[in-house]
C-alpha cells in the first residue's frame, strides 16, 4: 500500500486508477491529469476524449491533460473495476 498527501494536504491511499475517466460518448477509459489554471490567465479548457474527440466537459478553472491507455492498461483496468 502506498500513501501520499493530496492537494488539500490530507494523507490518503494511492489509487493507481484515480486519474482514469471514461468517455461519455464511446465509453472507453483514458488517463486524465488536471491542473488548476493560474488566476488572471484562465481560458476555457476542454476535456476531449483521445479516442473519439468528444468533449466530455469544459472548465475555466482546470486544465485537462488526456492520453489514451494501452490495450494492456485497459484490460487491467476492467479486471480491477468490473
Amino acid at each position: 500500500m502506498a500513501i501520499y498527501y493530496n492537494s488539500d494536504g490530507k494523507l490518503q491511499e494511492f489509487n493507481e486508477w484515480s486519474n482514469v475517466v471514461k468517455c461519455s460518448n464511446c465509453g472507453k477509459p483514458y488517463k486524465q491529469d488536471c491542473e488548476e489554471q493560474v488566476p488572471g490567465f484562465r481560458d476555457m479548457d476542454y476535456d476531449v476524449c483521445p479516442y473519439c474527440d468528444h468533449v466530455n466537459k469544459s472548465s475555466m478553472s482546470e486544465e485537462y491533460f488526456n492520453q489514451p491507455m494501452t490495450d494492456d492498461e485497459i484490460a487491467e483496468y476492467y479486471k480491477t473495476h468490473f
